[in-house]
């Protein structure tokens, strides 16, 4: 999921509303009429809220429907869980019902957290709790979400009007009305004023302000879902997972870091293989995109947790894993994403199962070698003439040189390097006195293979 740059912002109307007891002005769009659950402050839907709201299915855009709150404008600030304030604090928070509905006139998300630097909470510390409502899809910061103690209850008595409970006879109704977010007091005791608000000791506490000097985060901006639920079937702690790809395939991973070093590896393979442009079995999700490539290793006797549901969409700490489509897997982390499918296991990745490369020695045979640009020497045998080598290696560095055309940038001797390996064909004189058609030598070590002359 990325964030949709939303166009719409609120416009003050010019006939705004002055609330009755708390003195603020308010005005935002409004947005399309429908049906939406009801839901009380503790994060559970509450059944016995008042609700005579048109039916859900009167909203007949998709994209509405299904919108995520990750995806409104405000979606990072959501997902960071911290928001900056009126103030000189910082609110961090938790989403404690998340009951956004873009299909109706207004909707909220109750957040519960503490003013402070850092996301630790103290628990010696009071909780506090603020309820952001939304025209539609649109945030509303206008009127200032209100900084209390506790939010007793949200109760819907039609798709434009909310009437939130704080407690101790505090009530606010929320209506749109006239292209406005007007708010009244309707409870016995009256609420205070927004830019003050009450954490039950009469404390001043800011609000917190939406459209305040966005907080730099790098935050993984994974779906959190809507009043229709959870779009994972299973939130779940960093750990070791078993993941399905296919039918034949199935991944054993490590999640961990927040998402900066996941690791996976085919159930009976170490690795998959090396083809350019497909991530490897390490990658990072996170500050900078990685993917590493080098082997697993064998993870023994490792005990794995639990096997992810085929088809489903999981959130492992920070990572979101997609399961959904046919013989894939999809790693998502912010707008990053890392997927797998069975094509990227084969044959190749047998050699990543031996601890080390099998090493040949001076004199050993590496194989036969193809030539599509040197023909005399197509299907000639390449041998180890000096220390050890990794002969596949070597192979695989003599068949792209010998496929490479010439130029005359390269000398007489067609001087070039690929990696860690220098590759020549000496002239015509040197070569007949070391019995060498080509060689490629290894940069660092004593490493190399030739070509000899035939004899």
């Amino acid at each position: 999921m990325t964030i949709q740059e939303l166009s719409r912002r609120f416009a003050c109307a010019s006939a705004a509303t002055i609330l009755l007891a708390t003195g603020v002005t308010a005005c935002s769009d409004t947005g399309s009429g429908a049906d939406g659950s009801d839901g009380s402050g503790d994060g559970a839907p509450n059944p016995t809220a008042a609700s005579d709201s048109s039916d859900a299915s009167d909203c007949d855009q998709p994209e509405l429907q299904e919108m995520d709150l990750v995806d409104t404008e405000f979606g990072h600030v959501f997902a960071d869980g911290r928001v900056a304030t009126t103030g000189e604090q910082t609110f961090h928070f938790e989403i404690d019902e998340n009951m956004f509905d873009a299909c109706q006139d207004l909707s909220w998300v109750v957040l519960d957290g503490q003013y402070g630097d850092m996301p630790e909470r103290d628990e010696s510390e009071p909780h506090l709790q603020t309820v952001v409502l939304f025209a539609g899809e649109d945030a509303v910061n206008d009127p200032a979400p209100l900084m209390m103690e506790n939010v007793e209850e949200v109760t819907r008595a039609a798709s434009n009007e909310l009437t939130v409970s704080y407690g101790d006879g505090m009530e606010v109704t929320y209506r749109v009305d006239g292209g406005s977010v007007t708010a009244e007091d309707t409870g016995d005791t009256a609420t205070p004023e927004a830019s003050k608000g009450t954490g039950g000791s009469g404390d001043s506490l800011t609000p917190i302000d939406l459209e305040g000097d966005p907080i730099p985060t790098s935050v993984a901006l994974n779906p959190i879902g809507n009043a229709q639920g959870s779009p994972y079937a299973e939130e779940l702690d960093d750990g070791y997972y078993i993941v399905p790809v296919s039918d034949d395939l199935t991944l054993e991973c490590k999640f961990d870091r927040a998402g900066s070093s996941n690791t996976c590896q085919g159930q009976g393979k170490y690795d998959w293989t090396d083809k350019h442009g497909e991530f490897l079995n390490g990658f990072g999700m996170g500050y900078m995109p990685t993917s590493i490539h080098a082997e697993a290793g064998n993870w023994g006797q490792t005990p794995f947790e639990h096997t992810l549901a085929d088809g489903d969409l999981t959130l492992i700490g920070t990572t979101a894993v997609d399961t959904t489509e046919d013989d894939k897997v999809t790693f998502r982390s912010g707008d990053q994403e890392v997927w797998i499918t069975p094509d990227d296991f084969g044959p190749e990745s047998a050699r990543w199962m031996e601890d080390e490369p099998v090493m040949s020695s001076t004199g050993d045979s590496c194989g036969t070698v193809e030539s599509s640009e040197f023909p005399p020497l197509d299907g000639r045998e390449v041998e180890v003439s000096e220390g050890s080598v990794d002969c596949d290696e070597a192979l695989d560095v003599m068949e792209e040189y010998l496929s490479t055309p010439t130029d005359a940038a390269h000398g007489n001797a067609n001087i070039r390097e690929f990696g860690e390996w220098n590759c020549a064909m000496p002239t015509a004189g040197s070569a007949t006195e070391s019995n060498t058609a080509a060689s490629c030598t290894l940069t660092e070590g004593d490493g190399a293979v030739k070509i000899p002359m035939e004899s």
